[in-house]
């Protein structure tokens, strides 16, 4: 009978799944195995199951994912340097958006033209 393993990390629960996942261990018996070692309480047959399913649907580990700029420069997208908080307005500046939204009220401007002229008068 194996040792128990008592208050095992959730990574080490998660690595032994992937490791017997690959070796297409099926899901019913992970967790047996698991029970065995870690105890009860280690992880429910339902998470082993979805962990399995995850590992299975998607096998990329994120710290061997491809660097974000590298990925925008294999992709041919252009990286812009412009800072987050741009001078242009902003859909997100919800203060703006409501004090705009309640002078507004009752109109119904069809280009961005009518809303300044609106504004403005």
């Amino acid at each position: 009978m194996a040792k128990r393993i008592e208050n095992p990390a959730l990574c080490e629960v998660q690595s032994v799944i992937r490791f017997l996942n690959a070796k297409n261990v099926r899901p019913a018996e992970i967790g047996r195995q698991i029970v065995g070692v870690y105890g009860d309480d280690a992880m429910k047959e339902g998470s082993v199951k979805e962990w399995c399913r995850f590992f299975k649907e998607d096998n990329a580990r994120p710290h061997a994912a491809a660097h974000p700029r590298a990925l925008l420069g294999q992709l041919k997208r252009e990286i812009f340097k412009d800072p987050a908080n741009s001078p242009e307005l902003v859909t997100s500046d919800y203060r703006l958006f409501f004090h705009l939204d309640k002078f507004l009220a009752g109109q119904s401007p069809r280009s961005d033209q009518e809303t300044k002229y609106i504004v403005q008068d």
